[in-house]
């Protein structure tokens, strides 16, 4: 149960206990069955043995069906509540063998379906409780009951047992998960009202048919039962392989537009992985605040191309090293509409244009292209616009050291209300160490010197693993960004002298750019005096530095002296 948070351990262990204490009480309860009983309880047994072992999966979901509910469902009607809670436990941990190795999953499922059949079946009885022609309770192979007190009871022992049951279910997701519970249910349980529905009316036929005619009549309704499980089968299982091509397709979809993602991150000088780090932001505040899982898909591919307008943006602005005049910026917030523009024309199956148009928005108004105000941004956007800051003000700018996480999260707490999402501030740093931890774990981490190097010595072999796995990926990502940092470094170095710095300043920025460009183990720059006749060290870098540092060289002399004299490179 290493990955149960504390509030899932909790749940899962009430739960647990619980629904054992109302296993025990059933097992107890069957122990005063007569001969009759028995041998119609061990027959239900036998018939939940037998189709537990084959359930169905609903695709797209977590949910799985048996034709045991049908048998639960029966049992209650036959036997009463204790048998079918019996009944259930056994159907639960048959189907859970199947689907899950995992011993907590198995006894949670089991102690949630003791507790949910016990209070369903209890509804039941209470509304034979309240029917005008049922003098006892138990039934117990009571002769049938009238027609409508049957329906009122199945109708109200169906649906509390599906709600019970999947919000039950759901809860211990939705806690492991951190998502919300309706998000879950919704997703994994709502549609299995019909699973419900379809055993409640073979419950009552198979109730009609055994008052009526017998128990050898039945056999027939048994073999109508298979027919109709395998029918089920047979689509879900086609249904489950279409979906999977489905999902294929999606998943190949993605990974075209991160690998275009990460190109137009390279192409940024100053940022590292900071698409990857804000996906993982933006998806988990998207699962915090329970969004539906189009709009978790939609977060996922904005936090990838939310800069993808910054193709139109040019190169001298996108990586200038120091504060944009003005007009840079205005040419700068042209990114959103050009990116908004470029992925309008793609169809995307979730809304992603409204999360690039609207991620510099603010919450004041002040923000752009269109200067949305409060709940007029759309959440999606609202949640981007915090994580890209997050993570932006931490990376090193050419004009100012990127912000310590402290830092970053006093800029939030500055900004919530005025330009933030008071809101989505708060969920987001509650959460924080969650996502850096899942950062973390795929290497994806803000670089840092000593930071790294302290960290480096605690990684385990998982970590290492993780790390070689990413370092292919990271390559491409170097590679990209290295085939433009010669151009950067030629802007800065014209820059510099463009600036009105004193000679040794120039000199000095000069060969700390040169060295992004020509690597070298020892860099001299000297300066010719036309009176003196010779050249003098103005600037000294690398190794052996003090060798140099007052040298002077003569036209002719040596390399250096014939490029002097001869004004050619050598």
């Amino acid at each position: 149960m290493s990955d149960y948070n504390r509030a899932a351990r909790l749940y899962w262990s009430a739960t647990v206990a619980t629904g054992a204490l109302t296993g025990v009480w059933a097992f107890y309860q069957c122990l005063a069955f007569n001969s009759t009983q028995w041998m119609g309880f061990l027959a239900l047994v036998c018939m939940v043995l037998l189709t537990g072992w084959y359930p169905i999966r609903i695709p797209g979901t977590t949910a799985s069906v048996t034709v045991g509910d049908t048998f639960v469902f029966l049992s209650v009607l036959l036997l009463n509540v204790p048998a079918a809670i019996m009944l259930g436990v056994v159907d639960t941990f048959i189907c859970t063998c199947r689907t899950t190795k995992r011993a907590a999953t198995r006894l949670g499922a089991a102690a949630i379906m003791s507790l949910t059949i016990f209070v369903s079946g209890s509804a039941f009885n209470y509304a034979l409780a309240l029917g005008p022609r049922l003098k006892s309770l138990p039934l117990k192979m009571t002769p049938s009951l009238p027609v409508e007190t049957l329906l009122i009871g199945l109708i109200l022992m169906t649906v509390a047992q599906y709600l019970l049951n999947g919000l039950a279910v759901s809860a211990m997701y939705a806690l492991r998960n951190h998502r919300s519970l309706w998000g879950f249910w919704r997703e994994g349980h709502l549609w299995t009202i019909l699973s419900f529905i379809t055993s409640a009316i073979c419950a009552a036929l198979l109730y009609g048919a055994i008052n009526k005619f017998g128990l050898v009549y039945v056999l027939p309704s048994v073999a109508i039962m298979a027919a109709t499980y395998t029918t089920y089968k047979i689509y879900f299982e086609r249904l489950n392989s279409k979906t999977h091509e489905a999902s294929e397709m999606s998943r190949l979809h993605l990974a075209t537009v991160e690998a275009l993602a990460t190109a137009i991150d390279a192409k940024d000088q100053t940022t590292h992985c900071h698409v990857r780090r804000v996906q993982i932001f933006a998806a988990g505040m998207g699962r915090v605040f329970g969004l539906s899982e189009r709009e978790i898909e939609a977060l996922k591919a904005g936090a990838l191309l939310h800069d993808i307008g910054k193709l139109a943006v040019p190169d001298h602005i996108l990586n200038k090293p120091g504060r944009l005049t003005s007009a840079e910026f205005e040419k700068m917030k042209v990114h959103t509409i050009v990116g908004a523009e470029i992925l309008s024309r793609v169809d995307f199956p979730y809304p992603v244009v409204p999360i690039v148009r609207h991620h510099h928005e603010q919450w004041d108004g002040q923000g752009y292209p269109d200067g949305l105000k409060g709940e007029q941004i759309p959440m999606t956007a609202r949640i981007l616009s915090i994580v890209d800051c997050f993570d932006s003000v931490r990376e090193d700018r050419p004009y100012r050291r990127g912000m310590t996480r402290d830092e970053a999260i006093a800029l939030l707490l500055r900004g919530s209300g005025v330009h933030f999402d008071p809101k989505v501030v708060e969920l987001f740093l509650e959460n924080l160490s969650r996502f850096e931890a899942e950062i973390a774990a795929l290497g994806l981490e803000h670089r840092g010197g000593a930071a790294d190097e302290s960290k480096a010595g605690a990684l385990t072999e998982a970590d290492m693993m993780q790390n070689s796995f990413n370092a292919g990926s990271l390559m491409a990502y170097d590679q990209i960004k290295n085939a433009h940092r010669e151009v950067y470094a030629l802007y800065e170095i014209a820059r510099t002298f463009g600036s009105s710095l004193n000679i040794e300043d120039t000199v000095s920025i000069l060969v700390n750019k040169v060295g992004h460009v020509v690597p070298f183990d020892t860099c001299v720059v000297y300066l010719h005096d036309e009176l003196k006749a010779y050249a003098t060290a103005a600037h000294v870098a690398g190794k052996n530095a003090e060798a140099f540092k007052h040298r002077c060289v003569a036209p002719g002399e040596g390399v250096t002296g014939f490029a002097l004299a001869n004004r050619r490179s050598i």
